[in-house]
């Protein structure tokens, strides 16, 4: 997967639920078929889609390197873009200390 890529994300956690462990969900996040990993699902954030989604193809827009686990990827709507420090405090409500990255590949 290269930056800029469209990849089809299936959402497990609409915006505005919470999970069975009382996390609060402000974004969309959901996962891609990915065989590498544990599962074969990659988590996915979907940023700058203001309502709950079932499904969505978003634009690759970085990597989120995640300790002890298996990394997540961040997508968003076409024509936004963000920081690092816009992603971070989009996702610190799940990962708090991770750091963001932009590879050429994944």
């Amino acid at each position: 997967m290269v930056l800029g890529e469209v990849v089809p994300i299936t959402i497990n956690h609409k915006k505005g639920s919470v999970d069975k462990n009382g996390v609060y969900y402000p974004i969309n996040v959901g996962y891609i078929y990915n065989p590498t990993c544990k599962n074969e699902k990659q988590i996915v954030y979907l940023l700058g889609v203001y309502d709950p989604v079932d499904s969505y193809n978003g634009e690759f827009l970085a990597y989120v390197c995640s300790k002890g686990d298996d990394d997540r990827i961040v997508c968003g709507n076409f024509s936004d873009s963000y920081s690092d420090d816009q992603i971070l405090s989009q996702i610190d409500f799940i990962d708090r200390y991770s750091s963001v990255v932009r590879p050429c590949s994944l």
